[in-house]
């Protein structure tokens, strides 16, 4: 009897997909019918479904979808099991995102710290659609409807479903994330594009 349900207990646990801890880069719909995109440690972007049962947590109480912020720090458990898509069952902000200054956009250029580097890097993240396609740059719509011009660079890595990929694989109207940094004319240049499917929590 015991050794039947100790097996079931460890094939459940194995089925039950793990927590995601990562950076809030999107967030779309309401709280009836959602979804949020995190990018953990490895820049892979989960995508995860929300609908009104998904439990946000916030400073330790239970809030709702309206306290979830972009650049938060949050933690996500599926409440799905690990070959279905994934639904978050719950949601814990383990760090708030800095408040937005008054007015400010896209960063603007400020002199990189050599210390750190011979080149500034990326430090943006973008999230629209695919505009349109140049061979030396994208034309991104954006959740706003402005639309960003960001410049291809010759080492720019193409990524889908996690996965290395080439750059004729995008197409206008996909969707893509886009982690970006200025250059040192202040052109916004594309260190890595990616996009893919939702996939199950890890």
């Amino acid at each position: 009897m015991w050794p039947a349900l100790c097996l079931a207990a460890l094939l459940v646990s194995a089925d039950a997909p793990q927590p995601v801890r990562g950076v809030l880069v999107d967030q779309e719909g309401n709280a009836e019918a959602g979804q949020i995109s995190v990018r953990a440690a490895d820049f892979f972007v989960h995508v995860f479904l929300c609908d009104a049962r998904t439990e946000v947590w916030r400073d330790g109480k239970l809030g709702g979808w309206a306290a979830l912020r972009r650049g938060d720090v949050v933690e996500v458990e599926c409440a799905t099991p690990a070959a279905r898509r994934c639904r978050a069952g719950r949601i814990v902000v383990i760090r708030t995102a800095p408040e937005p200054l008054a007015g400010a956009g896209l960063p603007r250029w400020t002199s990189p710290d050599w210390n750190a580097g011979p080149f500034p890097r990326g430090n943006l993240w973008l999230a629209g659609a695919i505009a349109e396609i140049q061979p030396d740059y994208l034309r991104l719509r954006l959740r706003g409807g402005e639309r960003q011009l960001i410049r291809l660079r010759d080492d720019t890595r193409f990524v889908a479903d996690g996965l290395p990929a080439e750059r004729p694989a995008l197409r206008v109207n996909m969707h893509v994330f886009v982690r970006a940094g200025r250059s040192l004319d202040g052109d916004l240049e594309a260190f890595q594009v990616m996009w893919g499917r939702i996939v199950s929590g890890r």
